[in-house]
This record gives C-alpha cells, structure tokens and sequence, in this order.
C-alpha cells in the first residue's frame, strides 16, 4: 500500500516544477486581463 504513494509522490515531485510553470502563466495571464480591464475602466471613466 505505501508503494504507490512512493510513486505518486515522486511523480507530483517531476511534475511540480511543470504545473508551478503552468500556474504561474495562468496566474500572471489572470493578473495582465485584470490589468488591462482596470485601464479600460479608468479610459471611460
């Protein structure tokens, strides 16, 4: 039973630098809309 959480928990360590590349575009892409909408906002204002 402890052997596939070995295996899970390697896995999710090889693939952590991978998904923290993929949060973080989301998270950076997330925070640039968010940006840009305030400046839409502040244009019409």
């Amino acid at each position: 039973k402890a052997r596939p959480l070995l295996v899970y928990a390697l896995n999710a360590e090889s693939c952590l630098p991978h998904c923290n590349r993929l949060i973080r575009s989301i998270f950076m892409s997330g925070v640039y809309s968010l940006v840009k909408a305030a400046g839409a906002v502040e244009r019409k204002m």
